[in-house]
């Protein structure tokens, strides 16, 4: 019995000298779907602060005119999703959901506008399209 844990020990010495670790990895989770509460209105779960930009249609592509507002809850509406905004990076790198802020920033006239997917944490796949 000795033995086996003098044997162990001794190749577990052997084996973090060579460099060779064994790590557990962890197991892969998709994200948690963002829920319909109704026709229009989907629950999603969304970065604190995070800026609802004004986007607008210039020569055949959306633009980033500027920050309408910042939403300060974590689980926020949105109504719809557009896949060809500006490039955003993530799984979805060029979707962005219509939703309204929390709180208007200083010089806008609305607290609607779209957030960026990679500001959300659920999966927006659920979001209708706009």
């Amino acid at each position: 019995m000795r033995t086996s844990h003098i044997a162990r020990a001794l190749a577990a010495v052997c084996l973090a000298g060579s460099g060779v670790v064994g790590l557990a990895s962890a197991p892969a989770y998709a994200a948690t779907p963002c829920r319909v509460i109704n026709f229009d209105r989907y629950e999603c779960h969304n970065t604190y602060n995070a800026p609802i930009y004004q986007l607008s249609w210039v020569n055949g592509d959306y633009q980033v005119i500027r920050v309408n507002a910042r939403m300060l809850t974590t689980t926020s509406w949105f109504s719809c999703r557009i896949d060809d905004g500006p490039y955003v990076g993530g799984p979805h790198p060029n979707r962005w959901l219509w939703t309204q802020g929390d709180v208007r920033e200083p010089g806008s006239t609305t607290s609607y506008g779209y957030m960026k997917d990679t500001s959300i944490s659920s999966e927006t796949n659920s979001v209708r399209t706009c």
